[in-house]
């Protein structure tokens, strides 16, 4: 890397020199990281609503109840093995509804927390486009530069949300894609990432795009 251009004068404007597959591969991987990230904070939740190895699980109660049906079938007038029927049964209930409360509380905390991730990356993405303009428009050197860094700062930020994908062009702008090919941003303007819900039973969480002519993809 050199700091500064060297010209017939001297040392000139500073220069930035920037690897594009270097930062390419850097944006990927913190997408990829985030993303697992995400995924383990809320399956764990899951996890822990469906998990027996603690004795307690769904799994147990089923089991437990399973072996109450056994013994009072086999003695049907015992009362030992009608009460522990009947405290199975409520075992199992409980059960239910305490894993149907968690799993309720890992999906909202999804649905809440793709909302505050597009909520960020149609912030990040109008920022990148605002600094985009700039960016072309800027004159070579300290100004370029400076421009430069600073979106190459806010799309370091938004792949730590979304992976995503940057491609420059010939004017000096960069066109921001999702991993699945989705336009963020292009050439100096921003699309808008919008996420909806089903309604129940379904309640299957769905990611669109609007393009800044309001049309929707």
């Amino acid at each position: 890397t050199r700091p500064f251009a060297r010209t017939s004068r001297g040392w000139g404007a500073p220069l930035a020199m920037r690897s594009a597959l270097l930062e390419r591969a850097l944006q990927a991987a913190t997408g990829r990281s985030s993303f697992h990230e995400s995924q383990i904070s809320h399956l764990t939740i899951a996890e822990e609503a469906v998990n027996d190895l603690d004795g307690v699980g769904l799994g147990t109660s089923i089991e437990d109840f399973r072996t109450a049906i056994g013994a009072l079938a086999a003695h049907p007038s015992g009362n030992v093995e009608r009460e522990a029927f009947l405290s199975a049964s409520e075992a199992l209930g409980d059960a239910f509804a305490s894993t149907r409360t968690q799993l309720d509380s890992a999906a909202s905390g999804v649905r809440q927390g793709a909302a505050d991730v597009v909520s960020q990356v149609n912030d990040l993405a109008s920022q990148i486009a605002r600094v985009d303009q700039r960016v072309r428009s800027a004159r070579p050197g300290d100004e370029k530069n400076t421009y430069i860094a600073q979106r190459t700062a806010l799309v370091d930020t938004l792949s730590g949300l979304v992976d995503i994908d940057v491609r420059s062009a010939n004017d000096g702008t960069i066109t921001v894609t999702t991993a699945g090919g989705r336009g963020l941003v292009d050439a100096g303007v921003a699309s808008k990432m919008v996420v909806s819900t089903a309604p129940p039973p379904e309640s299957t969480l769905s990611i669109g795009f609007e393009r800044p002519d309001a049309g929707g993809f």
